[in-house]
């Protein structure tokens, strides 16, 4: 869970690249999907979609030896670790056709990664009156000025210049009382407080 620009959909991303690389044996490899093609009218249990969506997405799976049964054993078996994207993205009606097919199609044994941000989530589960059977819910915390300011000379060249000195100074030596709303140092925290801000800080100061 997070708000706008916490970095759900990066994490997935880097899950997904991360099955390009031969996996360990034993890991599930890492499949990236967004839950708004999910039509659960269709495809009531997740497997089924999933074994659709690969069949369609990639074509190697469809040669000769391979091919949907195939496919429909490697679902269910926890070869692979489905990795659901923007919950959020549904509309309001959709929210509790999703949470109620999630939880038709999971047992005991079976992984997935879901995100979405964290107010349409809360209000998806109060219209479901439903949750996500067994889930673990993980939300990043925001970023303080410190920390922005200890991660941003990583990125920069060795010799930043005087804006970006300004910048670091102002996020590491600014406390929070001298910073009411308005004030550079307070837009400061605030565009650094996620890891989107921090980034396009990174790449829009001279």
């Amino acid at each position: 869970m997070g708000g706008p620009g916490a970095g759900k959909t990066t994490l997935q991303l880097q899950l997904h690249l991360l099955a390009t690389h031969p996996p360990h044996p034993d890991e599930p490899v890492p499949v990236l999907l967004p839950i708004a093609d999910w039509d659960t009218e269709r495809f009531p249990r997740l497997h089924d979609w999933l074994t659709d969506r690969l069949l369609a997405d990639y074509p190697t799976l469809r040669a000769p030896g391979l091919g949907e049964q195939t496919v429909r054993a490697l679902v269910p078996r926890g070869h692979l670790l489905p990795v659901l994207d923007g919950l959020d993205a549904l509309p309001a009606p959709a929210h509790t056709a999703a949470i109620g097919a999630l939880n038709r199609s999971l047992s005991a044994d079976d992984q997935l990664i879901l995100t979405s941000r964290t107010a349409e989530f809360t209000t998806a589960v109060h219209q479901a009156a439903n949750v996500i059977t067994s889930a673990t819910v993980l939300e990043p915390r925001p970023l303080n000025p410190a920390a922005a300011a200890d991660h941003l000379p990583h990125c920069l060249p060795p010799d930043p210049g005087p804006a970006w000195q300004h910048v670091l100074t102002t996020l590491r030596h600014t406390p929070p009382d001298q910073r009411p709303p308005g004030h550079p140092a307070a837009a400061l925290a605030d565009v650094t407080a996620n890891p989107l801000g921090l980034w396009l800080l990174k790449n829009g100061v001279p």
